[in-house]
């Protein structure tokens, strides 16, 4: 697919979130004006359940919201809308039929304000980890579709949190003609440090991508389950482009997708795979 822009600014939002959503959600707008102000970014992205702490099931149930008519993402479709960006930000969903029904769910919204898709985390997190326990499954719905939406002309998938864990879902999305990845995450300090660089790397160098991780930042040392912050963008070499620290901040940076181009004309990691021999199916 001929890409109409092939370089673009983006920013990843490393954002506070505390227990009161009214100033998670005041937190954003501003993070977000002031990005566009200074960097001219196209698209700017925010954490997984950037209104709600990570394992605090009260306050999920509490702040979730229908998407795409709640009050949150009227602020961020009038934003986008206002200042001429694409959003992609991580909210607690919960269940247009069913109030007991909720997801982990990544919403995108157009430059114009039209609200364009939503993905609904694909892999809960079930884990009893030394200290760290949690089980999402028992709060939580998985979502069953892949998610992707086009922006002029480049294509981008979405996951979230565990998503970024299975190598086949970005395969698919690979496959499907992806360009770039984004995983929302909020990962405690303790799975951060294991995995995030390696399996963000991994994803990108396999599937020839850029691939994102945006985190919450970390706020509290006291906090056996503290937030491990460190979001990062790759190329698809594997290369770590930029990076953050733990704690609260913007990440900018110029994508540009010339040098991907190149690289998968010279490498045909793609055009070699023996599917003779195995392959790679979507069910739905």
């Amino acid at each position: 697919m001929q890409k109409t822009n092939k370089m673009f600014g983006v920013t990843l939002l490393q954002m506070n979130v505390t227990d009161r959503k009214h100033d998670n959600v005041t937190n954003a707008m501003r993070l977000i004006r002031m990005t566009v102000e200074k960097d001219r970014s196209k698209m700017v992205v925010l954490p997984e359940m950037f209104t709600t702490p990570h394992g605090r099931r009260d306050l999920f149930e509490q702040n979730a919201e229908l998407i795409p008519t709640g009050e949150t993402c009227m602020m961020l479709s009038n934003i986008a809308k206002e200042l001429k960006i694409y959003i992609v930000a991580g909210l607690p969903e919960r269940d247009e039929r069913d109030k007991s029904i909720w997801y982990n769910t990544i919403v995108v919204f157009k430059n114009t304000g039209d609200f364009l898709v939503k993905h609904r985390q694909v892999h809960l997190v079930d884990m009893d980890l030394m200290d760290m326990k949690m089980k999402e499954s028992d709060f939580l719905t998985a979502g069953n579709t892949l998610t992707t939406f086009d922006m002029d002309g480049v294509k981008i998938g979405l996951g979230i949190c565990c998503d970024l864990f299975y190598s086949e879902m970005a395969t698919l999305y690979r496959k499907f003609g992806c360009d770039m990845m984004i995983y929302t995450t909020a990962y405690p300090k303790m799975i951060g440090e294991m995995f995030t660089d390696m399996l963000t790397k991994t994803r990108a160098a396999d599937n020839q991508m850029f691939v994102m991780t945006i985190s919450q930042a970390r706020m509290d040392e006291r906090m056996m389950d503290m937030v491990y912050g460190h979001s990062l963008i790759v190329d698809g070499y594997g290369k770590v482009l930029k990076r953050l620290n733990d704690r609260e901040d913007l990440l900018y940076l110029d994508i540009d997708l010339t040098d991907l181009e190149k690289y998968r004309r010279d490498i045909k990691l793609l055009d070699h795979k023996r599917t003779d021999i195995y392959d790679l199916v979507y069910k739905k």
